[in-house]
């Protein structure tokens, strides 16, 4: 079972009035909450049997959780799960005006005042849709003035709604912004073959990776001007959750998957690092791999304690490395080698690790907390092993 690993920036030490609060999801719309920082997971959400996989999540920062996705296969699955009380209750919202419609939700973000979500819909034949909600439940639809097809994600930046078009299947990606979610400007066009997927941003900064094709994406200061960053590393693909900004170094890192089968090529996938703000990509670390060595998956890199870690896994050969950078991922370290499992999603909550643990067979997994990544302790176990992505948010009463 592929999976899409989270990764997002570090939480530090909450402040005394507020709550962190973690949130696992994936597969069959399954939600599991913990309300004290990571210690205890309690189940909130499932629904077995179900197609749905929920892709990505938002909150507003005081006591509203929204966690959406959907069915890339058509069926009329639930699309949208909010919390309104800090993660308490989960419920699966009602589409108003598109139920019965077949939606996946690709990207949401909380623009200060409201969740805003896009995606498709595949029952009106994949076009693109944007939702808004005030409430977290009740929902508000549109398709975006001029864009016709498939959106991959949203950002807001710089006052601007930022939207990536998928046109039609082809590779090629269209990059749209609007002040309003009324008007929208078509402000860039991939080249070549390459299907954007992704936004990632910092202040006075944003830019797109790719889900496909080469390692080349564009950037942008401001949202409406947009530069293309030359193919680099062909055989690499980025995911929404391996990819962060290190401020001590202002370098990008990005811990990359490989497409196919090494034979032949094994320094496809690896660690590489941007010191211009995307601009350009270099190689800083690239796993030796086996020439039998078909895909590495679930990538992340994270910071924590002013440096920087990294982790992937790869098959068949049922092994994981965890990687260490103290120079914003130019060099790295090993620091452990995982043997017949593999360490995903991990975050870093004070003074501890909160992480995805499952056998590579992925037969069943648990999410865990470790002082160190080397020594585990579980906390839940996901016997349909759904879970896949886990994200922690700090509320603020």
């Amino acid at each position: 079972m592929a999976k899409v690993i989270s990764i997002r920036n570090l939480i530090t030490a909450a402040p005394p009035s507020s709550t962190t609060v973690g949130v696992a999801y994936g597969f069959e719309n399954i939600v599991v909450a913990s309300l004290d920082g990571g210690n205890t997971w309690t189940l909130k959400h499932q629904e077995i049997g179900a197609s749905s996989n929920l892709l990505a999540s938002a909150s507003d920062g005081i006591s509203k959780i929204v966690v959406v996705g959907g069915d890339i296969s058509g069926s009329v699955e639930n699309s949208i799960i909010s919390s309104v009380d800090g993660g308490s209750t989960w419920v699966a919202r009602s589409l108003g005006t598109l139920t019965g419609n077949s939606l996946v939700l690709n990207g949401i973000i909380f623009d200060g005042s409201k969740f805003v979500v896009a995606g498709k819909n595949n029952t009106a034949g994949g076009t693109p849709v944007i939702g808004t909600s005030i409430d977290a439940i009740n929902w508000i639809w549109s398709v975006p003035s001029g864009i016709t097809q498939p959106l991959n994600d949203i950002a807001f930046f710089n006052g601007l709604y930022i939207v990536i078009e998928d046109i039609n299947g082809s590779g090629i990606s269209h990059i749209w912004s609007s002040p309003d979610l009324s008007t929208w400007t078509l402000r860039f066009t991939s080249t070549g073959s390459i299907a954007w997927g992704f936004f990632f941003s910092r202040p006075g900064h944003i830019f797109v990776t790719p889900t496909q094709g080469d390692f080349r994406g564009a950037y942008s200061s401001d949202g409406m001007s947009w530069t293309d960053t030359g193919t680099e590393n062909s055989v690499n693909i980025l995911n929404r959750f391996n990819i962060v900004f290190d401020p001590i170094h202002n370098h990008w890192v990005a811990n990359t998957d490989a497409a196919g089968s090494n034979t032949g090529n094994l320094g496809q996938g690896g660690l590489f690092y941007s010191s211009d703000d995307g601009a350009s990509f270099h190689t800083g670390h690239a796993p030796a791999f086996n020439a039998s060595d078909v895909v590495i998956f679930g990538s992340s890199v994270f910071g924590f304690d002013n440096n920087l870690y990294a982790n992937y896994g790869y098959t068949p050969a049922a092994s994981g490395s965890l990687q260490k950078s103290t120079d914003g991922g130019v060099t790295w370290t090993d620091l452990h080698d995982y043997v017949n499992q593999i360490v995903q999603s991990i975050r870093s909550v004070g003074s501890q690790f909160i992480a995805w643990l499952a056998p590579t067979n992925f037969s069943i997994e648990h999410i865990v907390t470790s002082p160190d990544l080397l020594t585990f302790t579980n906390v839940f176990t996901d016997t349909n092993a759904d879970v896949n992505i886990i994200d922690f948010f700090t509320l603020t009463s």
